[in-house]
């Protein structure tokens, strides 16, 4: 036996004869592309798309100066021959951000705090990140000297006693020759105070709380204590001065040291002010927000009163900020945010895996408790069930099912299997199934993913290892009626009880496809928009009318012995319920489930009562005013047909009567007894009416009278 090997495969590559297995040694870039295998004259369907590649080198951060205020930053390193490359960006410690190779940074408060960077190169067989650089617009902040340590009592009392001193030994000289022209204090990059011109501004949260000193720069204490219930004044010192609000005046004292607040003679408001503060403790812990890929998603903080600024964060990385009445989005959100001046509300439109973070919200220079842990997901694909290997068959041992489907960005993801029409249950994404007695009574098996946002479950797909006996079809029956709609798809799936070798589909005679010796084709007008699977299994996609016809199937040479004959309907209407009649005088009503039909058909009707379960039903509803059916709010009815199903909107039952609730408590009985002795008088001029008009019953009857009421007793 004799063996070749070719061009510049020679002297690298080995061939074993009993496995077919082939090894290829010192691969180059050169070696990429699609390899196939034929086996005793026969092509193999298994095929190999082979990329060969380097691994990425270590990168460099490189700065690139644009402008006085601003910087390129580069990842740079030799990518060339190792294929697609992704980039990440990561600041001091935090978390790896996919970008791009190339991000510009601008010299602003938020660049400032930052002291290196780093980035990180990846493609499919290796990464690698670069050394940390130094951030060349880091400044360290002001030095603080705390006089109190700043104390919360439950996110709610806040004491702060501090000085700030600017850093700048040379700001401290006074001397004529470097004298202070002007001062501008910040905090976190918000204005406090501000020198200039020989005018002092200060904003509008630090007015009346502090001083500047202008010869030192020195800002001077900032002290205050606060607190607010359901965002309304309880008590306060400023300026050594105790002020006590409301109904807590004359009972509530105030440490000015630990900023503790004491009130006496307990009242129900101060439970609620109790609850309130156990509401703010809880709220630290984020809220979970899911949003899908694509959508947009609004935070509201709960904050109430006015508004002077505002800064919303992602990861510690500002996302927009409203100050001085000057809006500013940053990063990926620019274009696409707004930002509310008056409730804070952030709104984010198309939302992308990347804007998955922890946010939080600065109102007037104070972090809010609330915030946001938001993950995004895209909805799960439709999936479907793969049998494997491709030869599996009743005389297979085993076999291995996958519920198949793009589950990238999808986050996490369940997969449920169901066999024939019984319960999902919850499992892996593969199962295997053995050959075994069990096993060859299931007909199909059907899979389902499932995520934090969607579910969706695959098509039946027939039991490969399925031994049972023929369907029996109804007697004198040649042809299965399936439905389709235009545009919509067509699954036809014949029943299989042996190993398939071909399989032939027709429509009115005309070839439809094919699969013999695992080659597959289609023809005439089903090309590209048809497929066939080694199940026997067609689905036609984007039917139209002239596909209305009778499908029949040879499976290994042999037409089987019914066909399909598809027939096109349109999905059924929105339907109404509307009432035929209601008749006061016996108290009953027939309810009917409208909707046009004609192109619809064959179709069936479902009623459901208030929350209760469908029932299957004729067009007509029969309802009586006994005890059961006052208590029922609702009536919605549904249609539905091979295609399509729709339900009504709840249609408020015509006989309900609404009975006064007794167990409702009440204060004060006075006015209930004035209430009673009117609705008495009502009662007696309305009875007085029914004797002798026998129109006002027509008007306040809670259901609608039909003819020959008048005579109804």
């Amino acid at each position: 036996m004799t063996w070749s090997l070719y061009s510049t495969l020679k002297g690298r590559t080995t061939l074993n004869p009993t496995t077919g297995e082939l090894v290829v040694q010192n691969m180059a870039v050169a070696d990429a592309g699609l390899y196939t295998v034929e086996i005793n004259s026969n092509v193999q369907s298994q095929n190999y798309k082979v990329e060969v590649m380097k691994k990425v080198p270590k990168p460099a951060v490189l700065f690139r100066p644009l402008t006085c205020n601003s910087c390129s930053l580069t990842c740079h390193g030799d990518t060339k021959g190792a294929g697609t490359i992704t980039y990440s960006w990561r600041e001091d410690d935090g978390e790896w951000n996919q970008g791009e190779e190339s991000r510009d940074i601008t010299n602003n408060p938020e660049i400032r705090r930052i002291r290196t960077f780093s980035c990180r190169m990846k493609n499919s067989i290796s990464v690698n990140e670069s050394e940390p650089h130094e951030n060349p617009f880091f400044q360290e902040k002001p030095p603080i000297w705390p006089e109190v340590l700043p104390s919360a009592v439950l996110g709610y009392a806040i004491r702060i006693t501090f000085y700030l001193r600017p850093g700048d030994s040379s700001l401290m000289t006074t001397s004529a020759s470097n004298p202070i022209t002007s001062l501008v204090w910040k905090r976190d990059g918000n204005l406090v105070a501000e020198w200039m011109n020989s005018e002092i501004k200060f904003n509008e949260t630090y007015k009346g709380r502090t001083t500047l000193n202008t010869t030192t720069g020195e800002l001077d204490p900032i002290t205050d204590t606060l607190w607010k219930r359901d965002g309304n004044l309880v008590a306060e010192w400023l300026n050594d001065e105790f002020e006590f609000y409301g109904a807590f005046n004359g009972r509530t004292t105030l440490n000015t040291t630990t900023g503790e607040l004491v009130v006496q003679n307990m009242t129900m408001c101060f439970l609620i002010l109790s609850v309130l503060l156990l509401t703010v403790l809880n709220s630290a812990q984020p809220r979970n927000e899911i949003r899908e890929l694509g959508s947009t998603f609004t935070l509201r903080p709960p904050f109430s009163g006015s508004i002077t600024g505002i800064v919303w964060k992602r990861d510690g990385n500002l996302v927009a900020e409203w100050l001085s009445n000057d809006f500013e989005f940053y990063g990926t959100f620019n274009g696409r945010t707004t930002l509310n001046p008056t409730t804070g509300e952030l709104v984010v439109q198309n939302m992308a895996v990347a804007d998955a973070g922890l946010y939080t919200v600065e109102i007037n220079s104070n972090v809010q408790s609330e915030n946001y842990k938001v993950e995004v997901m895209k909805k799960v694909p439709k999936p479907a069930v793969l049998f494997r290997p491709l030869t599996c068959s009743q005389i297979s041992v085993s076999c291995s099912l996958t519920c198949d489907g793009d589950t990238k960005d999808a986050g996490t993801v369940t997969y449920s299997w169901r066999e024939d029409d019984g319960e999902w249950k919850q499992g892996e994404r593969d199962k295997t199934i053995e050959n075994n007695e069990e096993i060859k009574k299931v007909k199909i098996f059907s899979c389902q993913m499932k995520n934090a946002i969607s579910i969706n479950e695959s098509e039946p797909h027939n039991n490969l290892l399925f031994q049972g006996n023929p369907p029996i079809w109804p007697e004198g029956t040649e042809q299965k009626l399936v439905y389709f709609v235009v545009g919509g798809t067509l699954v036809l799936r014949p029943y299989v009880s042996a190993h398939v070798t071909s399989i032939l589909w027709k429509h009115e005679d005309n070839l439809v496809a094919k699969w013999i010796n695992a080659e597959l084709a289609y023809y005439c007008t089903f090309k590209s928009r048809t497929t066939l699977d080694p199940t026997g299994c067609l689905v036609i996609k984007n039917m139209s009318r002239a596909d209305n016809g009778l499908y029949t199937v040879e499976i290994n040479n042999h037409v089987q012995g019914r066909g399909y004959k598809a027939i096109e309907i349109d999905e059924v209407p929105q339907p109404v319920v509307s009432p035929l009649g209601c008749y006061c005088a016996v108290e009953k009503c027939m309810l009917a489930c409208y909707g046009n039909t004609t192109k619809a058909e064959p179709v069936t009707y479902s009623w459901r009562t208030g929350d209760g379960a469908w029932m299957e039903w004729k067009q007509e509803l029969n309802i009586g005013s006994n005890e059961a059916m006052q208590s029922v709010k609702t009536f919605i009815c549904r249609i539905k047909n091979p295609v399509s199903e729709k339900e009504s909107e709840p249609y408020i039952n015509p006989l309900l009567q609404r009975l006064t609730d007794s167990g409702l408590g009440v204060k004060v009985l006075g006015p209930v007894m004035r209430s009673l002795a009117i609705l008495a008088l009502l009662g007696t001029v309305t009875y007085f009416l029914w004797q002798k008009q026998g129109i006002v019953r027509k008007v306040i009857c809670p259901c609608r009278c039909g003819k020959g009421d008048d005579n109804a007793a």
